[in-house]
């Protein structure tokens, strides 16, 4: 058998902080949102989630599955499907072409949708503490104060309630961490290149 490396050591338990946070993740997860499940509820809230989100992820959905299917068909400029009539490139801006978590609803079948939009919110959630994880590591943070402050930070009262009923709110959680590395890189080690 060969010797644990002092390097393998450190990748090993910077693994093991990201398995706890998963399964804290899951189970926090089960618990806050299992009446959704439990009751076949979904996320979309029935003011600005389905008279927007869910409508623009629809119409998103189409439009790029159409453009795979006839490269040629070309995407109007401007839709009398979104309301009175929308230019398509300011609506896609403000919702969906800078979201990275939006093009993942293309794997999914169109009937689905509804899981989609469900599982990305979920996503998203979960990627703003692995976002708090890498900022906390950053700066040599106790390992438990790390997983703490993520939890916290995942399960806020602004993404339980603001992020549930805006899903693209949640991606701002999801920077900020990141923009603060950024920052902190600048500042610490004068490297522009990650912010």
């Amino acid at each position: 058998m060969g010797k644990i490396v002092i390097g393998d050591e450190v990748k090993i338990k910077e693994k093991k902080v990201y398995c706890i946070y998963a399964i804290c993740f899951i189970f926090i997860t089960l618990v806050v949102f299992g009446i959704f499940f439990i009751s076949n509820h979904s996320f979309i809230w029935q003011s600005d989630g389905l008279k927007q989100h869910y409508i623009i992820l629809k119409n998103f959905y189409e439009t790029i599955k159409k453009l795979f299917l006839n490269p040629f068909s070309g995407m109007g400029l401007f839709s009398w499907n979104m309301g009175l009539g929308l230019d398509v490139i300011g609506q896609y801006s403000y919702y969906i072409l800078g979201d990275p978590f939006a093009y993942i609803s293309l794997l999914f079948p169109e009937d689905s949708l509804e899981i989609a939009y469900n599982f990305l919110v979920l996503l998203r959630m979960f990627f703003i503490g692995i976002s708090f994880i890498v900022y906390g590591r950053y700066h040599k943070h106790k390992d438990k104060s790390v997983l703490l402050g993520a939890i916290i930070y995942t399960f806020s009262s602004f993404s339980l309630y603001a992020g549930i009923r805006h899903p693209y709110f949640l991606n701002a959680m999801i920077l900020f961490p990141i923009l603060l590395l950024g920052v902190d890189k600048l500042l610490d080690e004068n490297k522009k290149t990650f912010l």
